[in-house]
């Protein structure tokens, strides 16, 4: 037996290196085309947290939250570098944040098809080009659909970890379970209406629509933002970002977090419903999630002549940015702050009737494990 494996087991490895030089496995492979063939465009960071969630909680032991990301995601990595030789995969650009952006060929989306079981009619296009402006609203939409699927990690995996890191496998296995399989989602589907993609019927699911639910939406946050004395700096797609300066500007920014909360459940659902019936009949429900965190930042107007925008740079605008992507669908979460946010608030902003409005749950954000606060309380306008 061990003559075996040293002699024609040695040589297998060598035939495996040379078709696939990162010396992934099938499996991994496997992993990346059906992530690739459902998202279209990810990091090998969501890619991972999907297909092999146990891996979140390795290597937490490295000095740096970038250290630990380059560990735990190593093998999907060598996996989407096999599939880059093969002609199956690309590197699509990157996102705001730096993070090379992965998605299929056309050749790979065959090969994805076959891994669903979808026929290839129904899988849509590449994402070829996606990444070209950071694709923050694909990477919206996975997180959403992570934050769906909740992937539980495989506990035997983790036998070896830390204290820390097993508690926290636990505790996310504990969670209640989240809905489907990454193969049962879809992030391109045919439009259920008369027409055509280019002139579509009424009473689909419209692009006007879409517009409708996302400027009401904007434009309350952002009216509440400016009567509480912020100020916008900039609309990213489906966000809108606001600063606070000022001695209450914790307190001031947490307090309009709630009011946001109350004035989209209470107010822009039962509007867009009058106008827009087909959306209650059809079960969408608007929410809208808010990310706030406190420190410098450095902005600046980056671009070219006629065409240009301010840009934030700093950790404060970009723990906000990812705090405001986190959906926990079913516990009516909205609001989510830092720990330094938490501690500048005053009694208004922290307590209802003395009561805590927020309590502290310890994620993994970007990479990085954070103590947040997190609130289901609204306060109304």
């Amino acid at each position: 037996m061990q003559l075996v494996a040293y002699g024609e087991g040695a040589g297998l490895m060598a035939g495996k290196r040379l078709t696939n030089p990162a010396g992934s496995s099938n499996d991994l492979r496997g992993d990346v085309l059906r992530v690739l063939g459902v998202l279209k465009v990810a990091t090998a960071d969501q890619i991972q947290r999907i297909a092999a969630p146990h891996l979140t909680y390795r290597h937490t032991m490295k000095a740096t939250a970038s250290e630990r990301k380059t560990a735990r995601t190593a093998s999907h990595a060598g996996a989407l570098s096999d599939l880059r030789k093969h002609g199956l995969a690309e590197n699509g650009g990157t996102t705001r944040v730096g993070e090379t952006l992965r998605n299929l060929t056309t050749k790979g989306l065959e090969a994805a098809s076959y891994e669903l079981g979808r026929p290839l009619t129904e899988m849509g296009s590449t994402a070829r080009g996606a990444g070209s402006s950071g694709a923050t609203h694909p990477m919206a939409v996975n997180e959403t659909v992570i934050a769906m699927l909740r992937p539980k990690p495989d506990l035997r995996l983790l036998t070896g970890e830390p204290a820390e890191a097993k508690a926290a496998a636990q505790a996310a296995v504990d969670a209640p379970a989240g809905i489907g399989a990454i193969a049962s989602y879809a992030t391109e589907v045919p439009l259920p209406a008369t027409g055509t993609w280019g002139a579509p019927g009424k009473g689909g699911a419209q692009a006007d629509i879409a517009g409708k639910v996302i400027r009401a939406s904007l434009r309350t946050a952002s009216t509440i933002i400016k009567r509480q004395g912020g100020e916008i700096r900039s609309y990213d797609g489906d966000r809108v970002m606001g600063i606070f300066i000022g001695n209450s500007k914790n307190s001031d920014v947490a307090k309009v977090g709630l009011q946001i909360h109350y004035a989209i459940d209470e107010i822009v659902k039962s509007a867009l419903y009058a106008e827009l019936p087909e959306l209650k009949s059809g079960g969408f429900v608007p929410e809208m999630c808010v990310g706030i965190a406190s420190g410098e930042a450095f902005i600046a107007r980056a671009g070219v002549r006629d065409s240009s925008d301010l840009v934030s740079i700093g950790r404060a605008p970009n723990v906000a940015a990812k705090l405001s992507d986190i959906r926990e669908p079913g516990y009516g979460y909205r609001t989510y702050i830092t720990a330094d946010v938490y501690g500048w608030l005053n009694e208004d902003s922290k307590l209802c009737k003395g009561v805590d409005m927020w309590n502290s749950y310890r994620p993994q954000i970007g990479g990085e494990w954070m103590t947040i606060y997190r609130s289901s309380y609204w306060w109304s306008v």
